[in-house]
């Protein structure tokens, strides 16, 4: 759903010229969702009117679309965030259409989509080729004979996108926003996250269990030895990894999580780590004199682990990553293990997606830009921007006067927060400034190379980036991507274009259901600014303290009761969600939703709102904020996201935040007794 924060992606490349192939077929999707646009802007078709919107106003607006609308086979989750992804999937898929019928320039980025699309599609090749692509890394691993060419090799696999202990990015410094620096953090694991291998709930037992089953099976097609036994080294080394990482909530933390050294003091500090040797196979500069270590209890845990561990171990480790990694991508034998642990067993799906649609997805992962700029020539009228950009002014001014009205908030933070929202950057549908990938190679029969050329390509450009100012044009999510997010290290708000539809925004309808709809995501993302993490960022986007010490008290007080607002919920029977992990969101939600409506009320100049079909223009708003969330999840999913994602379920989010509305309540006439009902102590309002 909505995202907050995104860390840099880095890449490099290796240039060739490629012509295309021959047109191949393209492959059709499942029946297109059609928003058509009317007046009132919610779709009262799904309301229950057997519902007391007082008791269940989630419910109430989306009651008829739960009972009767089914989760795709294809799909671990469904609704109105799911099915705009659906559209605008099938909105690139007219333009592969139309690329698929056209004479494509070589080198240029048409070639490029295209030309990726076409290898993703290329089965025959695909089946053909096993696993050859990764041959020469695989070979590469097993000449590794000691620890420090075991740690250089992490930062090898790091730049073609395998995962391996140790990542390594190029991000722009916390503390000093106008420049790029390096970042040292704990890499990922096969399964979503730590508490998957700590967790002794039932549901994790069997889901390790089958994991185990899994990767005996993918070490069985590399030919792997004693697969059973090397199978439970693996398991038995990732559990060991998960239990030194960092949790979800601790990596919520920005000043737990920057930690910055002297590149020449690393090796005294961590001497299980050749820190020269690895930044240098990393082909970090050595102008470079500073470097971020992210989770130092973790770095001193792998340092131990790498001293305790079997180099053979490591070894294969390694392999089975970076084929996981590369599973999906390879001929039919690894894709279909692959899918069937993580898409079927994992998240619960019933079925793939077409081959065609994960292309688009491919595309869409990893050279986004390139088809962005082919979508929004096609699919985003340059009027929508301006009329976004009004609602975004109204929810600023009034996010403003609401700073001037806090009872908490003393005038010397007053004074900070309004500078941050002053100077705070808003960036509206698409960059203005393109990616270049004139440096990047595409070959439409070589799937896997493509892969890595971007992934090097990406890393490359992250690198060019190092001793220089922060470019601030640059977008980390494209276009065609039905999302948003601020990032707080450069104090924005990014809505790319795909999102800037119904049912977010409908330019021909009420404006009510656009302030509950997209108003509210806009009002959500600036909130961010302001939120548990947001606000320990300053206007310029440096991670420093400008609250005053008594105002951080009480501002830790209030969102503390919001914590245990949302920790009451539990959607799975034993698992709660919870409301650390999800706070900044549930802030975001929550002030986002107060400052939509108020902004809302703005708008209308004095005028009184029309009743559209019998709903008052206040009861359209609210309506249309619950409506964007109405959805549903495979347990699987659902499991997943509570134990990984800083959102509350999609379900919580359109009902929870309007317990918390002064507005909601006058609206609605609740009154205690009522579903909706929180008493007014209980209520939480922060911004």
């Amino acid at each position: 759903m909505i995202k907050k924060y995104f860390d840099s992606r880095f890449c490099l490349i290796l240039a060739v010229f490629i012509g295309l192939a021959s047109p191949i077929i393209v492959e059709s999707f499942v029946e297109e969702k059609k928003y058509s646009s009317n007046k009132i802007g919610i779709d009262t078709q799904y309301i229950d009117g057997s519902i007391n919107e007082k008791d269940d106003f989630y419910r109430y607006v989306n009651g008829k679309w739960l009972d009767n609308v089914s989760i795709p086979a294809d799909e671990n989750s469904w609704g109105s965030f799911m099915e705009l992804r659906k559209n605008v999937l099938f909105q690139q898929h007219e333009v592969i259409d139309e690329l698929n019928s056209q004479d494509i320039e070589a080198q240029t980025d048409r070639q490029r989509v295209y030309g990726l699309y076409q290898s993703y599609m290329n089965l025959v090749i695909i089946n053909k080729l096993g696993l050859k692509p990764l041959a020469n890394y695989l070979e590469s691993i097993n000449s590794i004979e000691d620890n420090k060419q075991l740690v250089d090799f992490f930062a090898k696999l790091n730049k073609i996108g395998s995962e391996t202990p140790l990542k390594l990015s190029i991000n722009i410094d916390a503390k000093n926003s106008s420049q790029m620096i390096v970042n040292i953090s704990q890499g990922s694991l096969g399964l979503p996250n730590r508490d998957y291998y700590l967790d002794e709930n039932e549901k994790f037992v069997k889901i390790r269990n089958d994991y185990l089953e899994y990767i005996i099976k993918l070490l069985q097609q590399v030919n792997i030895k004693n697969p059973e036994e090397s199978a439970q080294k693996i398991l038995s080394l990732e559990t060991l990894l998960a239990e030194i990482q960092f949790s979800e909530v601790e990596n919520r933390d920005p000043d737990k999580i920057y930690n910055k050294f002297k590149v020449s003091n690393l090796n005294d500090l961590y001497p299980y780590i050749e820190w020269n040797s690895y930044l240098k196979s990393a082909e970090i500069p050595e102008t470079e004199k500073f470097i971020i270590i992210k989770q130092l209890r973790y770095i001193i845990g792998l340092g131990n682990l790498l001293n305790d561990i079997p180099l053979n171990t490591w070894k294969i480790y390694l392999k089975y990553r970076l084929v996981n990694a590369f599973a999906p991508l390879l001929s039919e034998n690894f894709y279909n293990l692959n899918f069937n642990f993580y898409g079927k067993n994992l998240t619960g799906l019933e079925k793939d997606k077409p081959r065609s649609e994960k292309a688009i997805m491919l595309i869409n992962d990893s050279i986004g830009e390139a088809f962005g700029k082919l979508y929004v020539q096609k699919f985003f009228p340059q009027d929508k921007k301006e009329k976004v950009l009004t609602l975004v002014k109204y929810i600023i001014k009034v996010f403003d006067d609401r700073i001037d009205t806090l009872k908490w908030m003393g005038s010397e933070s007053k004074k900070h927060a309004k500078a941050k929202l002053d100077n705070m950057h808003i960036k509206i549908g698409f960059p203005d400034k393109w990616k270049d990938y004139t440096a990047l190679s595409i070959n439409s029969d070589d799937l896997i190379g493509n892969v890595i050329r971007i992934k090097e390509f990406n890393y490359n450009q992250d690198l060019d980036t190092l001793g220089k100012p922060v470019d601030k044009s640059k977008w980390y999510m494209p276009p065609q991507m039905v999302n948003a997010y601020y990032n707080p290290e450069m104090n924005e708000i990014v809505f790319p274009a795909a999102i800037l539809q119904p049912p977010f925004f409908d330019a021909d309808a009420d404006m009510a259901a656009n302030y509950g709809g997209i108003g509210a995501v806009i009002g959500h993302e600036i909130s961010h600014a302001f939120d548990d993490q947001g606000s320990k960022f300053d206007y310029e986007g440096n991670l420093k303290e400008w609250m005053t010490k008594e105002d951080r008290m009480k501002f830790k007080a209030i969102t503390q009761k919001l914590v245990e607002q949302y920790s009451v919920y539990e959607p799975i029977k034993g698992i709660h969600v919870n409301g650390e992990l999800t706070l900044g969101e549930n802030i975001a939600d929550n002030a986002g939703l107060a400052v939509a409506y108020d902004a809302y009320k703005l708008s209308l100049n004095g005028q009184q709102a029309p009743v559209i079909d019998n709903y008052t223009g206040a009861q359209r708003f609210y309506m249309g904020w619950s409506q964007i969330w109405r959805g549903k999840f495979r347990e699987g999913r659902l499991l997943e996201l509570l134990k990984s994602d800083p959102h509350a379920p999609i379900q919580i989010r359109g009902q929870a935040p309007l317990k918390n509305q002064d507005g909601f309540y006058e609206t609605y006439n609740i009154k205690f007794g009522d579903g909706m009902y929180l008493d007014p102590e209980q209520r939480v309002n922060i911004w």
